[in-house]
């Protein structure tokens, strides 16, 4: 599943999974090569868990699924089972096709008979396991389960929107556009439907619209459709963001951008575009529109000075003292960047996962395999909290960085200009060093607003010449 990461290019990995640096015995030491072998020998099945250590569905399943005690018995009595980093492991990566983790993968004599993509409770493995056993797939199930709940008609908008997610990633194109049509034009008025559907909806649309020209053609339609609502200084809200949403789907980033470049023709557009500004400042940057991004900021300052407060907030408890780690100022934990070279950080709680919530696999988009650690072989080497609290910190930095810097030579463009120096200044504070300041030269460059504030840009590159 290639695709650009949730939301914006960053999500949000929950504190609330729990972590397991050893690796489940269920899970044999040989290498892939000698596992395949050895299930062949033996007639059974050989069970291949590829994920990765950043990975939380699969942090999970290390600490749930691959240590129940059926699903335990199940394998060693039925297959060989290895757990792989796909980090490390590129090569079964791309020979077994794995787009998105986990990825559990079962073959027969080195021929593929099933998988299944995503957290998986022991219940649902045995299903799966059982199922194969008896010559059952998971795409079996899924059609079953599909006309079951296009059966159940509207009260059925939770099941099938968990449903289209797997449908995305079994390849069932025609079925998944299908879905995602009805589940766009029937979302019901609630806090869970929207955010699912400004979610995950919203991704799974965008990567079918990139290998599909059927969906892509339904989805501008769609689009066109919502642009009747958007008219206007003051458009509905709601209209507004199902329509950002849906230009995002469909890739026409240039339609936001005229959008909110029109807008900042009255005072009444302009309080319309930071109503928005989540929504179209990072595209409005990305587009080259830096006088629109910098009207569309509300409250810059205080977002900067709150963005460099949170920078501890995975940090561990000093060594000694009890409790757990400090919590950022207002309590918010912080996104953890993800796209580009960067992989998601492990996160540091060791609680379960809250009743109700999924667990969704993590496609793996355009990020970059990890550099192996010393001495990795099948498993990924351990990482201690510290480390990872440090690679954390580390991350989040480098967003503050980048995030500010934007703000920063957007509020120049946009003539606002004693806020932006309050925003290097709360950036800086936080960040006093020649990254942050070269970060604030490189966004005013790309603005053509080395101009503004001059004093204050050269004594920058002579701090930096120095």
């Amino acid at each position: 599943m290639k695709g650009p990461i949730v939301v914006g290019a960053v999500l949000v990995l929950s504190a609330q999974v729990a972590l397991a640096d050893d690796v489940p015995e269920i899970f044999s030491e040989a290498s892939y090569k000698d596992a395949t072998a050895t299930a062949a020998t033996d007639g059974k099945l050989l069970i291949v868990d590829a994920m990765t250590s950043w990975c939380a569905p699969c942090k999970r399943m290390d600490v749930t699924t691959w240590r129940d005690a059926d699903v335990v018995k199940w394998v060693r009595k039925n297959a060989v089972a290895v757990q792989l980093d796909m980090d490390l492991h590129t090569d079964v990566k791309d020979a077994l096709a794995v787009t998105a983790f986990p990825t559990i993968v079962a073959l027969r004599d080195g021929a593929e008979v099933d998988r299944v993509v995503g957290y998986r409770s022991a219940q649902q493995m045995m299903v799966w396991l059982n199922g194969m056993l008896a010559g059952r797939t998971e795409i079996d199930r899924l059609r079953e389960d599909l006309a079951q709940a296009r059966a159940g008609g509207s009260e059925a908008w939770g099941r099938r929107a968990h449903i289209v997610d797997a449908l995305l990633f079994q390849g069932e194109d025609a079925e998944a556009l299908v879905e995602f049509t009805w589940l766009w034009q029937n979302a019901p008025n609630t806090a869970a439907a929207v955010r699912t559907r400004l979610g995950r909806l919203v991704f799974g649309m965008r990567e079918l619209a990139e290998k599909s020209p059927p969906a892509l053609a339904a989805f501008t339609a769609l689009r066109e459709t919502a642009a009747a609502d958007v008219r206007g200084d003051s458009p509905d809200a709601t209209a507004v963001r199902n329509w950002l949403a849906l230009n995002g789907v469909i890739g026409d980033a240039a339609a936001t951008a005229d959008w909110a470049d029109a807008l900042t023709a009255t005072d009444a557009g302009i309080a319309t575009l930071r109503e928005h500004e989540r929504e179209v400042f990072g595209v409005l940057i990305a587009e080259g529109r830096w006088r629109a991004a910098g009207l569309a900021l509300r409250d810059p300052v205080a977002a900067t000075r709150d963005q460099g407060s949170q920078l501890g907030a995975y940090d561990l408890p000093a060594a000694g003292s009890k409790g757990k780690a400090p919590a950022a100022k207002g309590g918010s934990i912080p996104m953890i960047p993800m796209g580009g070279a960067m992989k998601p950080a492990v996160p540091m709680g060791g609680a379960t996962k809250k009743k109700g919530t999924s667990m969704p696999a993590i496609p793996m988009g355009g990020m970059r395999p990890a550099v192996p650690m010393a001495g990795a072989g099948n498993r990924s080497a351990p990482q201690t909290p510290e480390e990872r609290a440090a690679e954390v910190r580390r991350r989040l930095t480098v967003q503050f960085r980048r995030q500010a810097s934007e703000r920063y030579a957007a509020l120049l463009a946009a003539d606002r200009h004693d806020e932006a120096a309050a925003v290097a200044s709360a950036l800086l504070s936080d960040a006093n060093d020649d990254r942050s300041r070269g970060s604030l030269l490189a966004a005013a460059l790309r603005a053509d607003q080395m101009g503004d504030r001059r004093d204050i840009h050269q004594r920058w590159l002579d701090e930096l010449a120095d």
